[in-house]
């Protein structure tokens, strides 16, 4: 009895111990294999993140290759004056340059069209800044509205930088963030107006049938 006893505690222990290093195996395994996806996951993450930074690369050179100067000046003439600065800088050193037309204020005449699509007839007048500038033989011309010559000799630097070839790159992307900036402020400005937006109508009485 006392031999079947050792036998048998001694299974039991055999058999605890198969248990536990099943276990642990079945624990390794797990780790094993959720080390192993979390590492696909990254990786897939990682490529994700390569092919839309490639896609917006693609999109941007084909958005500035399609770029006209006008687009590129009106840009620079409609952003504020902070940002168009800031990310003029960003761009690095601006070379040195030489004004064509210092910046100087004066009078537009502002023309419209009745109805948008009529004839032509002024408007009103209106104060602007105008500035010319050569930065590496090539000419930028700038008009912003109000009498801003900071912003206005920005608008003619960036202009110039524009069709610089060793700049015209750096300059379509900073084009690019203006543009997305302005339709920013566009929408929030639609969006404020339509907040006051009455809807009228008219209530027809109907005769009272006696």
């Amino acid at each position: 009895m006392e031999l079947t006893g050792r036998t048998e505690q001694r299974d039991r222990t055999e058999q605890r111990d198969r248990t536990e290093q099943r276990d642990r195996t079945e624990q390794r395994d797990r780790t094993e294999q959720r080390d192993r996806t979390e590492q696909m996951d990254r990786t897939e993450q990682m490529d994700r993140t390569e092919q839309m930074d490639r896609t917006e690369r693609t999109e941007l050179r084909e958005s500035a290759e399609g770029m006209c100067p006008a687009r590129a000046s009106r840009a620079f003439a409609l952003s504020d004056r902070e940002s168009l600065i800031s990310r003029l800088e960003s761009v690095g050193r601006i070379p040195d340059f030489e004004y064509l037309r210092a910046p100087q204020k004066g009078l537009i005449m502002v023309r419209g069209r009745a109805g948008g699509a009529g004839r032509l007839f002024n408007l009103c007048e209106a104060l602007a800044t105008r500035c010319s500038v050569r930065v590496n033989r090539r000419c930028g011309h700038a008009y912003v509205l109000g009498d801003d010559p900071a912003k206005a000799l920005a608008a003619a630097l960036a202009s110039a930088l524009y069709l610089d070839p060793d700049y015209s790159g750096k300059m379509a992307s900073v084009v690019l963030e203006l543009e997305g900036e302005l339709d920013r402020k566009r929408e929030l400005a639609r969006r404020k107006a339509m907040e006051t937006k009455v809807e009228f109508f008219t209530l027809a009485r109907g005769e009272d049938d006696d």
